[in-house]
Parts: C-alpha cells; structure tokens; sequence
C-alpha cells in the first residue's frame, strides 16, 4: 500500500500530469483489493482450521470416548470424569494449539 500510495503522489506532480482524483481513485481501489484479498485468505485459514480441528480434535476425542464408555459399560462402572478429562485434552489444549499455529 505504500508503494502504491509514493506511486499515485508521484503520478500527482505537475511534471507527470496525472490529475489528483485519479491517483487518489487508484490508491482506493488498491487498498479495496488488498483488503478483499486479505479477508478471502483469513476465510481460507480458518476453513483449514475448522477442518483440522474437527480431523485432528473432534474425531480422535469422539472415537476415543466411544472406546471408553464400550469398556466402562463392560467393567460396569461409568466414570464422567475421565470423558471430561478427555474432553480437555482433545477439544482445548489440541485446538487451541491448532489455533495458534494458524495465527501465528
């Protein structure tokens, strides 16, 4: 954006010729592009995102949970703790591991 702003004033000098409203109409419509540019690849990282957390975070903490409660119900015994236990290691620390990775 800078270089096209120095551009469109040196555009401006009376030496060049260019009228001022029409460096100033291209140094708009660059930042209209640099702005729909940078929200479409922020839309792009967090559709990545969500589709790793849901195969990296979800499906694991899913598969996981159904292997537990299926041995529970074996023992006889349901312990909630232990799913809530799973649930903070699969769908917090994991995502938001995953979320810092895309923001950083």
């Amino acid at each position: 954006l800078r270089s096209v702003r120095e551009l469109a004033s040196g555009l401006a000098l009376p030496e060049v010729g260019l009228d001022v409203d029409v460096a100033s109409t291209l140094v708009d419509q660059t930042v209209q592009i640099t702005e729909a540019m940078v929200r479409r690849r922020v839309s792009q990282k967090f559709y990545s995102l969500r589709l790793k957390v849901l195969s990296e975070c979800l499906l694991p903490f899913a598969k996981s949970i159904i292997a537990a409660i299926t041995e529970q119900q074996q023992q006889g015994s349901f312990h909630v703790v232990d799913i809530v236990r799973m649930a903070n290691v699969a769908l917090l620390s994991d995502s938001m591991q995953l979320m810092d990775d895309v923001v950083h």
